[in-house]
C-alpha cells in the first residue's frame, strides 16, 4: 500500500477518515492526500452577483476550510500528507476522476448513513463506480487489537467473482502488513427464500456440501494465500443478515467485501450486497469491485 486518498466532505465535523489512514500509515511510507471539500448552494448560479463576487465568496469559504483544516492538523504528531481544500459540487465525481488519473491503493470517508433512500449519495456513488478500493468509515474508535472481517463467495465457480475473491484476500492481506490486524474470514451460504420457506432442504447436509466445496476451492484456487478452511466462519442466512452478525460476535473493527458495481434505475432502487451491509452494520466497511 503507498497511496491513499482522504475525503473531507464539506460539512465535516470531524477528522475520523484521516485518523483511519493515519492508523493504516503509521508503520509505513505510505503517502497520504487530504482533501477538503467546500460549496454553498446558489452561489455559482447567481444572478444577482458578479463573477467577481462569486470568486471572493467562493474564496472566503474555501480560506475559512483551510484554516479550520490546518487547525485540526497541527493537533496531530508530524503527519505527513500533502492537503488542499476544493471548491466543488460533486465530491464523487470530483475523487472518481482524481483516482482515474493518479492511481491510489484505498479512498476513505466518512460514512453518509442519514441521506434519503431514493437520493444516491455520495457512498454510493464511490462504492459502484470508484476504480480504486474504497472505505467508508464509522465514527468508532478503533480497538487496541484491531481486526478485519473479509468476506469471501466460496461457492462461485465464475472467473470474475474468483478474481473478486482473490482481491478481498489480498486487500485484508495488504492491511494486516501494514497494520498487523488480524484478519477474520466469513462465507455465508445463502439460497433464495422461496427454498428455504418450502423447507425441503437438510441443512446439515447442504453446510456440509458447502464445506467441501469450499476445501477444494481453498486448495485450488485460493491455494497461494495459505488459508485454511478451519481459519473460515461458514454460516447459512441472508448475506447482509448474516455479515452483520458475524461482525458483531467476532466485534471487527473492518469488513471487507467485493461488489460488483451498478448503474440506471434498478441499481439506485435495489442496490446490492455491500449498500445493505453498509447500512446494518456500525463498523468500517471495505469495498472492492470486481
Amino acid at each position: 500500500m503507498k497511496k491513499i486518498l482522504v475525503v473531507a466532505e464539506k460539512d465535516a465535523k470531524n477528522l475520523t477518515a484521516l485518523h483511519r489512514a493515519l492508523a493504516i500509515a503509521k508503520n509505513s511510507d505510505v503517502e497520504i492526500d487530504l482533501i477538503g471539500f467546500v460549496h454553498a448552494a446558489g452561489v455559482d448560479g447567481s444572478s444577482l452577483l458578479t463573477e467577481k463576487e462569486k470568486s471572493q465568496v467562493r474564496q472566503k469559504i474555501i480560506d475559512e476550510k483551510k484554516l479550520w483544516l490546518k487547525e485540526q492538523l497541527n493537533k496531530l504528531k508530524n503527519p505527513a500528507l500533502h492537503w488542499d481544500v476544493l471548491w466543488e459540487k460533486s465530491v464523487h465525481t470530483w475523487v472518481i476522476n482524481r483516482c482515474k488519473q493518479k492511481p491510489y491503493d484505498l479512498v476513505i470517508k466518512t460514512g453518509n448513513r442519514s441521506e434519503s433512500f431514493t437520493y444516491t449519495p455520495t457512498d454510493w456513488h464511490l462504492i459502484r463506480e470508484c476504480s480504486a478500493p474504497v472505505m467508508i468509515v464509522s465514527n468508532k474508535k478503533w480497538k487496541p487489537k484491531q481486526s478485519i472481517l473479509a468476506t469471501l463467495d466460496l461457492a462461485t465457480d465464475t472467473s470474475a467473482k474468483i478474481k473478486l475473491n482473490k482481491r478481498v484476500i489480498e486487500q485484508a492481506q495488504a492491511l494486516h502488513s501494514v497494520t498487523g490486524q488480524k484478519i477474520e474470514y466469513v462465507y455465508v451460504i445463502s439460497l433464495p427464500r422461496v427454498i428455504d420457506d418450502l423447507d425441503v432442504i437438510d441443512e446439515r447436509k447442504l453446510v456440509a456440501k458447502a464445506k467441501a466445496h469450499a476445501e477444494k476451492k481453498l486448495n485450488t484456487d485460493y491455494k497461494k494465500y495459505g488459508i485454511q478452511l478451519n481459519q473460515i466462519k461458514i454460516v447459512r442466512g441472508s448475506v447482509d443478515k448474516a455479515i452483520h452478525r458475524v461482525a458483531s460476535k467476532l466485534d471487527v473493527d473492518i469488513v471487507i467485501l467485493g461488489t460488483i458495481g451498478r448503474k440506471g434505475i434498478k441499481g439506485k432502487l435495489i442496490g446490492n450486497t455491500a449498500e445493505s451491509v453498509l447500512h446494518s452494520l456500525t463498523t468500517d466497511i471495505l469495498t472492492l469491485k470486481s
